[in-house]
């Protein structure tokens, strides 16, 4: 959280952007960040064994708690995706900063 703003960051690494979906709730208290990250058939058919996998493939949900004294401008959000990670800023509403 700064002055201005509240700040989330998650790693998506590997989840296009059209299947990945971030919703504020009507409240502004939970943001849910979920998605599928998906493998293609042809890497996972192509495969006889894996060894180790570090990433979990499939449908995922997270749900950040906000903190509840603060108001979100709903019309000033913005999302980004960069180098895997997501950030999400959410601008207070004016009057909210202090």
């Amino acid at each position: 959280e700064t002055p201005e703003e509240i700040v989330v960051k998650a790693e998506i690494s590997g989840v296009k952007p059209d299947r990945l979906s971030v919703v504020l709730s009507s409240d502004d208290r939970v943001l849910t960040i979920s998605g599928d990250r998906f493998e293609e058939g042809v890497e996972r058919a192509d495969r006889i064994r894996c060894y180790q996998l570090e990433i979990t493939f499939g449908q995922f949900e997270r749900q950040i708690m906000l903190p509840s004294d603060v108001r979100v401008d709903r019309d000033a959000i913005k999302a980004t995706c960069r180098d895997g990670f997501l950030t999400v800023r959410l601008p207070k509403r004016s009057g909210d900063t202090d």
